[in-house]
Order: structure tokens, then sequence, then C-alpha cells
């Protein structure tokens, strides 16, 4: 939120309160806009973007959050879309960083053969029905099955599977056919190969590898310092511009 930390006092020679007042909620929609803005350019350079349209809207400035001559106050929040407002969490995390739990999983040279390469949507584990995810009506399992020696199987789209072992300890996703690199044999063993060779009905790959059940998290989203340090920069020059041309632009007073 950005608000003004100063009263307007009518004390000067010329003070014109009225013209204060609406230089005012045009100055606080102008820094929140340059807020907005520099978030979105520094977080291209902090982290990796690979869907700068998605993680751009993640800044916005809702149509009830910006100031008027009623309510002197704007808001740049981080946000997700309607309906999935919690997807701020994408960005939001990395505000103050952390330890972070639960089972979470990267992708091998199989599906990013480079750190900045886009992987397709449909090849997620919650797009392949591997992890429990969210819909319209509630959640939705995935399919397992148990095996006699305890441990259990995660059944998913597109021949994929996940076996978690009686420990608990989850494996990695892994593919039957259809793909490109990446092989294994059937006793799981890395399989020599061209990177190119195409695989057959029976050849097995693995997509995404689990990470440990705890990471950290370096809290370099920036946020609150982007806004505290453009609100110190900005707030009183751009006030004195508006102020300025709210006097030049003012129609003059009936008589």
């Amino acid at each position: 939120m950005i608000a003004p930390a100063f009263r307007l006092k009518a004390d000067g020679a010329g003070f014109d309160a009225k013209q204060a007042r609406f230089a005012m909620y045009r100055t606080l929609n102008r820094v929140a806009k340059d807020v907005q803005s520099e978030q979105r350019a520094g977080q291209r350079q902090r982290f990796t973007v690979r869907e700068s349209t998605f993680v751009d809207r993640l800044v916005k400035i809702g149509p009830g959050d910006w100031a008027t001559r009623d309510r002197l106050r704007a808001i740049v929040r981080i946000e997700g879309p309607r309906g999935a407002e919690d997807r701020k969490n994408v960005l939001y995390r990395h505000e103050e960083g952390g330890p972070v739990a639960g089972t979470r999983f990267m992708p091998t040279a199989a599906l990013r053969p480079s750190f900045a390469a886009k992987i397709p949507r449909a090849l997620y584990p919650a797009a392949l029905r591997l992890v429990t995810r969210r819909t319209a009506d509630g959640f939705l399992a995935p399919t397992m099955k148990r095996r006699r020696d305890g441990s259990v199987v995660v059944l998913g789209k597109r021949r994929t599977w996940i076996v978690i072992d009686r420990a608990g300890k989850v494996g990695p996703v892994l593919q039957r056919g259809n793909g490109v690199g990446g092989l294994l044999n059937d006793r799981g063993k890395r399989r020599r190969a061209a990177s190119r060779v195409k695989t057959g009905r029976d050849d097995v790959r693995a997509l995404w590898y689990p990470l440990a059940r705890v990471s950290v998290l370096r809290p370099r989203l920036e946020f609150g310092l982007t806004a505290s340090r453009i609100y110190a920069d900005r707030m009183d020059r751009v006030f004195r511009e508006e102020y300025d041309h709210a006097l030049t632009t003012a129609y003059p007073p009936r008589r």
C-alpha cells in the first residue's frame, strides 16, 4: 500500500488545499505505477523468468486500488488471477525466503535441455495427475496401487508413474516409451544411446527427480524494499510537479 506519510497543511502563502488534494491522488497513482514497473523489471533480473507475462501480471494494481480525491491511498499487490489468488506464492514465498517443506520435483535433461528452456504444461506432475491437484469441485487425488512389498505406485497419464517405497521415499517420475533421450533400461540403469535416439515402446526415461523434503529459499523478491525505495525517492518530487501542474491548469475561482 502507498499512502501519504504526511498531512497537508494550509500554512503557506497561496496554498490551495483543494488543488493539493488533487495533486496528491495523482502523485500516489504515479508512484504506484512506478513501483509496479520497477518490481516487474527487478524480477526479470533476479529470477529466471520463462513465462514473463504470467509473472508480470502477478504484480498488479486492481480497479479499486487506484487513489481518488476521496481516497488518498494506492495499493500495489502480489496476487494471483481471480479464483486462484494463492498462486501469488509462486513469487511471494521469495519475499522473506526460508525453509519450504514438501516434495518438489526438478526436471531432467530430457525435459529441459537448457536452464531457460520451457517445459510443456502437459508434462508437469500435476498435469500428469501424479500429485493431488485442486479443481473447481475440490481436490483430485492421483491413482495409486499398493504392492505386496508395501511400496505404492502412483499411476499417471502418458504412461507415467512414481514409486514410493515403504519408508515414504518418493522416486523419480518415470515414463515408458514416447520420448527422446534420457533412456533407462528395465533395471533402472542408464542405457548407452545417442541423445537423439527415439525411444521404443518398452524404453523408460526419467522426467522429474524429487528434491529434498525441505529446501531453503533466498529472499530475493524484494517487493517491500522496492516499494519503500520508490516512495522515498519520488514522492516529494512527483507531488511538487503535480501540485504546480494543478495550480497552472486550475479554473479561476468564480466571482
